[in-house]
């Protein structure tokens, strides 16, 4: 039992090992220099798509008839909502890839 735990370890640190070997290789390359001023223009796209999305809710909320907003309003607010999901996403998966080491950053 002791030494299937052994093996198990020593197997996930070699994936690991080429899991990050394999993104660090495959994903510097692709991805432009990391500095703080080249990440400030997808912070600052992340920001305002995030606050086009409340601004619309709030919107949707002064202009509902009944309390129901329309269809169009749901569209427009879904559409809002995809696009700040998806530009959450991949700040987060950029975040990620720095944490790990895949990326190189500089000052």
């Amino acid at each position: 039992m002791r030494n299937d735990i052994r093996t198990s370890n020593r197997v996930l640190f070699m994936m690991e090992t080429a899991v990050r070997q394999a993104n660090r290789a495959i994903l510097d390359p692709m991805v432009p220099e990391l500095t703080p001023k080249s990440v400030q223009p997808i912070v600052d796209a992340t920001a305002r798509v995030r606050g086009e999305y409340l601004l619309a809710l709030f919107k949707v909320a002064e202009t509902a008839a009944n309390g129901r907003p329309s269809p169009e309003a749901v569209k427009h607010l879904r559409d809002l909502r995809v696009a700040y999901d998806e530009m959450t996403h991949a700040y987060q998966a950029l975040e990620h890839a720095i944490e790990r080491g895949y990326l190189s950053v500089k000052e």
